[in-house]
């Protein structure tokens, strides 16, 4: 055992965490222990923090979205899962899932939907070796979570949100077969509307931004978008309907995407698309909270609408690469605009419950 340690955010319950610290030790074969160099705090982990998901409740190490510095290789690991060689003090991403390639999803190829893909996350951190989190000092990569090597001219704040939000919609927006001029509706300008928004205008789509906050829709025409919506200005559903249909000339969206986790928004977002157009939920991930929709207009209109929750684990590689070749046209130093130490992580969540900060990053 080693005689290091470090210090993690337990969450006792809502709204309720600790510091709390524990040894580090050797990561075992195929594992990788790592240095956490910069973490973000991302929607989920405020809906964890306020005992609001599905899964995850108490008594587990909190955040899941982060840059590494590689500390110790486990036995058997010296390459990341696109062939580079590692060594300690690489910097690296990875999913913040586990694809475990034995259970059933795994085995026909489907890693994002994992049987065991949350099983270190649930893990009360009193169960070695602790560090299953990312707001943390420190973390372990288990066996078969894929890592990337992250290139030199790649700074902290890019790649940070890559593990999440970034991969997220990069994989949704895929999934939507998004194409070369089509309108894309995006639902929500923070983190992820912002990750979305950037992808879709180097595929050629003409994007429209909706939100409430006017500094995170100036913000989204930094970022790519061609026109916003503001609902404080369009204050109802038919009015955002009928907006949309001028700025499409009257033929409405090829496709939207839902990013703000309220049900309200989906059964709204239907609306937004022409017949034959395709709709993809993804920051709606509790399942217990529900809205009134007509399936009818699903089928009148022969609506796609597809679900889609975590990813390919190689989109990680995927926005690595976007980055390098486009980071430098969007404004990303404004994405995590304000950094906290660990110990003020109970700020950073409440600033980001209260949309005062798009994404807090903690740098341990």
């Amino acid at each position: 055992m080693n005689a290091m340690k470090g210090k993690l955010v337990f969450l006792k319950g809502a709204k309720d965490i600790e510091i709390r610290t524990y040894p580090l030790s050797d990561p075992e074969p195929g594992s990788i222990r790592v240095k956490v160099l910069r973490a973000n705090i991302c929607g989920s982990d405020v809906h964890v923090w306020a005992g609001e998901h599905p899964i995850l409740k108490s008594d587990i190490a909190l955040g899941h979205e982060a840059v590494f510095a590689i500390e110790k290789l486990g036995d058997g690991v010296d390459r990341d899962f696109a062939g580079a060689p590692v060594k300690p003090g690489d910097r690296i991403v990875a999913p913040y899932f586990r694809t475990c390639h034995h259970c059933a999803a795994c085995k026909r190829g489907d890693f994002p939907n994992c049987l065991n893909a949350y099983g270190h996350l649930s893990n009360h951190p009193d169960t070695p070796p602790h560090f299953y989190g990312t707001l943390s000092t420190h973390s372990i990569l288990f066996p078969y979570q894929y890592f990337f090597k992250v290139p030199d001219a790649l700074d902290n704040y890019l790649v940070s949100s890559i593990n999440c939000a970034m991969s997220t919609v990069y994989f949704a927006l895929d999934r939507l077969g998004l194409q070369m001029g089509a309108y894309l509706v995006i639902q929500g300008a923070g983190g992820l509307g912002l990750h979305a928004t950037a992808i879709a205008s180097e595929k050629g789509a003409k994007i429209i931004v909706i939100d409430g906050i006017e500094e995170r829709l100036h913000l989204a025409r930094e970022f790519g978008a061609r026109y916003t919506i503001n609902i404080n200005e369009s204050k109802t559903p038919e009015a955002r309907i009928e907006r949309i249909k001028t700025i499409t000339g009257g033929e409405l969206a090829d496709c939207a995407i839902e990013l703000v986790g309220k049900p309200a928004a989906v059964a709204e977002g239907l609306h937004y698309l022409h017949p034959g157009g395709r709709y993809a939920i993804v920051g709606n991930v509790s399942p217990f909270d529900t809205a009134e929709l007509a399936p009818g207009l699903i089928v009148r209109n022969n609506l796609t609408v597809i679900g889609s929750l975590r990813y390919d684990p190689w989109y990680l590689f995927k926005c690595l690469q976007f980055l390098e070749r486009y980071s430098e046209r969007y404004p990303y130093n404004k994405f995590s605009e304000r950094v906290y130490a660990l110990e003020d992580v109970n700020q950073a969540l409440e600033d980001s419950e209260n949309h005062r900060v798009a994404r807090p990053a903690i740098e341990p």
